[in-house]
């Protein structure tokens, strides 16, 4: 699962959003299966049917290779 988004680089932006920490749009029941984000850890949660277990998470990095960012350069440079 991932946890985050990191981008780098020149021409590369991350976009965030408020959304529902509840990935199924919770209705106060907690069952089996409920997914949420714990804003409290910053945690992806499952519910196991008696606890809030917290989810394996990493990180993924997004960015362009030199060649990208170098052609992008170029292309920049020949418009103006």
């Amino acid at each position: 699962m991932i946890r985050d988004v990191v981008t780098g680089g020149r021409y590369m932006q991350g976009v965030s959003g408020q959304l529902s920490t509840y990935v199924n749009s919770y209705s106060g029941q907690q069952g089996v299966g409920n997914l949420r984000y714990n804003t409290s850890n910053q945690n992806l949660e499952v519910y196991d049917g008696s606890a809030w277990i917290t989810m394996n998470m990493g990180y993924a990095s997004v960015a362009l290779s030199a060649e990208a960012e170098s052609l992008l350069d170029w292309a920049k440079q020949r418009r103006a």
